[in-house]
């Protein structure tokens, strides 16, 4: 970035912020206090919103601050109304930001059920007024593409594979080596790149690099292991890493891992003791146990802390890493592009549990067995469920989705039908696949 670009950046940067203050002063008057902690915890935390989030939140608050004082009050009306049947002014409730004994206090209420619903009818008014405001400056969003990798040592059934996938999808039969060998895989879809680190022209590794360069927060390979990340980041004979793409890997965050899990299994089994470890790690300088992808990338390094204290088995399993980290950068950066990697796990040792978030292997000095029937069966589920959490987003409504099963050379695809692999024929070379990928994300706005 160059000087007169960094400059703007940062002019832009101090004009949000000043919106943003603007905004929350104008309305906080008159937001429910179980609605505060949301927007307070937000604000509080702008330097880590990924641009989306940023533009999502300053949108709310547009919609909010346009309304009357007299609309605004008619729009929180009934949550007011469950609050004080609640007694919510009578509790120790943090307006700062959400704790978990805040949320099992609401939970225990008899009027938990009705608040929900009242808040979601909030959001849902909110939402479509944010939504018909941006319609009016609406732009035709890049294709977007989700690819989900299956390694050969995964056992699947072809019978039942894709089963509980949408009938839309298309299965087709590909064309690859299956010795096992992950990294030839992995190079021979995205093509492999020169001496130079430069991508060769119409792969899915140039397209891929070229979108990547839009943003930071644009593309993301999500991996259960290291042979996707390896590749992404320039090892193994790469001499650079791809420029612009977010690599989370679960084996190379092994150490961020192993110092969460030591965290976490120090509290005692009540909600005080979880909220204040819980604070414990929110406000711990975690760099020291990062790998050098994320350790200078501070808004990075926060989308992991927070996956692995809200990730169900994110911080235990590579699969749940790649579905639960996959479903909060929908959720949160909204990216054009989306790889995940699926993996393999160990069986649970004897007289150790998951539950609790134990560390099996210093727990228990047995040596690790691979469960690969079980990776298969969590990747498969589990890929499914990434699918579903892109489909609640407005921005993935036509977005190609493409899965990759080595052990049955099968790919499945769903999306629009107008995709360059409709019509291919089979079995497709994984050279034309890549090209066709890129073909797809390098069609013009």
């Amino acid at each position: 970035m160059n000087t007169q670009d960094e400059s703007r950046t940062n002019r832009e940067e101090r004009d949000s912020v000043e919106t943003l203050r603007r905004l929350k002063k104008g309305i906080s008057q008159d937001l429910p206090t179980t609605f505060q902690p949301y927007f307070n915890q937000q604000v509080h935390s702008w330097d880590f919103l990924f641009p989306y989030e940023r533009q999502y939140l300053l949108e709310v608050l547009t919609y909010l601050d346009q309304l009357s004082p007299d609309q605004r009050l008619q729009l929180f009306a009934p949550i007011r109304r469950l609050e004080k049947a609640m007694d919510v002014r009578r509790w120790d409730f943090s307006v700062r930001e959400q704790t978990l004994e805040d949320a099992s206090l609401l939970a225990r209420s008899p009027y938990y059920f009705k608040w929900r619903g009242e808040v979601k009818k909030a959001f849902d008014q909110i939402d479509r007024g944010v939504e018909e405001d941006k319609k009016k400056h609406a732009k035709r969003l890049p294709n977007r593409l989700i690819l989900m990798i299956y390694p050969a040592c995964l056992p699947f059934d072809p019978a039942t594979m894709w089963k509980r996938w949408p009938g839309t999808g298309k299965a087709m039969h590909f064309d690859a080596d299956i010795s096992g060998n992950e990294r030839k895989f992995v190079e021979d879809l995205f093509g492999a790149r020169g001496h130079a680190g430069t991508q060769a022209s119409g792969t899915l590794l140039e397209s891929i690099a070229q979108r990547a360069n839009g943003s930071f927060a644009d593309v993301w390979a999500l991996d259960a292991g290291t042979a996707l990340s390896k590749f992404m980041l320039g090892a193994g004979g790469h001499p650079d890493p791809v420029p612009g793409v977010t690599v989370l890997s679960f084996e190379r965050l092994k150490s961020f891992r192993e110092n969460f899990l030591k965290q976490v299994n120090t509290m005692s089994h009540n909600l005080s003791s979880a909220d204040q470890i819980y604070n414990q790690i929110r406000k711990e300088d975690v760099s020291q146990f990062c790998p050098p992808e994320i350790k200078d990338r501070p808004i990075i390094r926060e989308v992991v802390r927070s996956l692995f204290m809200n990730g169900n088995g994110a911080s235990v399993w590579g699969n749940p890493f790649v579905q639960w980290g996959a479903s909060e950068v929908f959720r949160r950066a909204r990216p054009s592009v989306l790889i995940g990697y699926f993996g393999t796990r160990n069986k649970p040792k004897p007289f150790t549990s998951v539950a609790v978030f134990m560390n099996q292997n210093k727990v228990n000095p047995l040596p690790a067995v691979k469960d690969l029937p079980g990776s298969a069966i969590d990747a498969s589920m589990l890929s499914y469920y990434l699918w579903l959490s892109s489909t609640r987003y407005s921005e993935y409504q036509n977005a190609l989705t493409v899965c990759l099963a080595e052990s049955i050379k099968t790919a499945y695809i769903v999306g629009p039908t107008s995709n360059p692999l409709q019509g291919q024929t089979q079995p497709l070379s994984l050279a034309r696949i890549s090209s066709a990928l890129s073909e797809w994300l390098s069609a013009p706005v």
